[in-house]
């Protein structure tokens, strides 16, 4: 048996674990006060900002995957005032050694753990939306390679999700190093003195989604909620 943890323990540190849930049922006016019931107050108070009921939803699920993230990696800790602090780019954290990150764009909800280093998640679902309104978002090699590729609309979201999901690792909410930073290369990307592997998301039909870690050799894991 303690073999068995023993070996459970090293995997997991090995691992990112990532869960995704599409949102197709809009919950009912029980099953919201049910959910938002069981949010800790401070985040409760965040969450009631946003007006909108599915964005509500979204947000809530995301705590619910991150509290399974927890009790997935064995650690002993709550979401609860106090166990959740925020830098001042307003990058959420829990643990010294853990590390999570939460996205959702249409009706999906991604979350994802590691128990080392860094990690950040994007996910954008593929609308018909302009995206040249965005172009200063990117470097010139970053914007050639998108109106250059057979699916453009691909390109820049499979570029989009990659820039945003090494800036969530990293912590960096300043736009004007996200214009700048090329993320064209598949060798691992340095920012802000850390070096991240970005890496492609087979979640769901009709969305893009990548992760950035700074851990080299974490395998990845992705469950649905």
């Amino acid at each position: 048996m303690l073999k068995s943890f023993q070996i459970l323990e090293v995997t997991l540190k090995q691992s990112a674990l990532i869960y995704y849930s599409l949102e197709e049922h809009k919950w009912t006016e029980s099953e919201y006060k049910n959910a938002f019931s069981e949010m800790p107050e401070d985040m409760a108070i965040r969450i009631n900002a946003y007006t909108d009921p599915m964005d509500r939803q979204m947000r809530i699920r995301g705590k619910m995957m991150l509290t399974r993230l927890l009790s997935d990696f064995g650690l002993n800790q709550t979401l609860h005032l106090g166990h959740v602090r925020y830098s001042a780019t307003n990058r959420p954290n829990l643990a010294p050694d853990f590390d999570f990150s939460i996205a959702h764009s249409g009706k999906m909800v991604i979350c994802g753990g590691v128990l080392k280093g860094r990690i950040g998640l994007d996910i954008e679902h593929v609308n018909s939306a302009e995206t040249d309104a965005f172009e200063t978002f990117f470097t010139t090699k970053e914007w050639k390679q998108i109106k250059k590729a057979q699916e453009p609309r691909l390109e820049f979201y499979r570029f989009w999700t990659r820039k945003e999901a090494l800036f969530k690792a990293a912590g960096s909410g300043i736009l004007s190093e996200f214009s700048k930073t090329d993320v064209c290369s598949e060798s691992p990307i340095e920012l802000q003195g850390r070096f991240y592997s970005l890496q492609n998301l087979n979640i769901h039909p009709g969305f893009v989604a990548h992760t950035a870690m700074d851990t080299p050799g974490l395998n990845i894991s992705i469950r649905k909620f």
